[in-house]
């Protein structure tokens, strides 16, 4: 006797998709509403006068991107892809405006580039770089905060150690709000901060770390 196959939703990194049998095919290889379709598909702008074919794709696609990691949670949604996806960027620069490397590069590389659209890429392709590095240190710094709430919960349970691992993670959090610039400031420390109330709520009373950070835990 041949069992009815599942009807269990099959998950994988682009998204999910129902066991439908043969229809399963035509589901993986429709990527369309898919998470792997935001990596690679993306509006072109159109006000772009003066942009070259590559320059107009370079500069959307790292306008997407740019909307797309000041959108994403810089904590526990931050991914390691990131890094791979600037790198791309910085690639295509490159070799668009550069002269590239190798055969690639002599094939693809503009000739006369246009020095506005040159600087304007670059600008906004420093920006996103910037985003990334401070994306990744916010990360960073969520993954201290979060080993330390996991030591706390189960190996430090003496009121005193608990308020200097406090502490210790609320000096992490100020010093880090102190260093990103202006512009990303407000991003980095509300999705930070979250997690650092999450670690004060472990600590039954931290009059001491109060009265160190009185702006912070007020």
């Amino acid at each position: 006797m041949f069992r009815s196959a599942s009807k269990r939703s099959i998950h994988s990194v682009y998204g999910g998709f129902k066991n439908q049998g043969a229809g399963a095919i035509q589901s993986l290889t429709n990527w369309k509403g898919c998470r792997g379709s935001t990596h690679t598909h993306y509006p072109i702008l159109n006000n772009l006068k003066g942009f070259s074919s590559g320059g107009s794709q370079l500069i959307s696609a790292i306008e997407h991107d740019i909307n797309r990691i000041l959108a994403v949670d810089w904590t526990t949604d931050f991914s390691g892809f990131w890094a791979d996806q600037v790198a791309t960027h910085q690639n295509a620069y490159t070799n668009l405006y550069e002269g590239g490397c190798g055969l690639f590069g002599s094939f693809v590389s503009l000739k006369d580039p246009p020095a506005e659209e040159k600087q304007h890429i670059k600008a906004r392709l420093q920006y996103l770089q910037s985003a990334l590095k401070w994306a990744e240190q916010c990360e960073s710094n969520y993954t201290e905060i979060f080993d330390q709430r996991f030591k706390m919960q189960r190996e430090v349970f003496a009121a005193p150690e608990r308020e200097m691992i406090l502490a210790s993670c609320t000096e992490l959090c100020e010093k880090f709000a102190a260093d990103v610039p202006s512009e990303f400031r407000r991003k980095a420390t509300k999705d930070l901060e979250w997690h650092l109330w999450n670690l004060r709520h472990w600590v039954w009373d931290a009059p001491r770390v109060k009265a160190a950070f009185p702006i912070t835990m007020a």
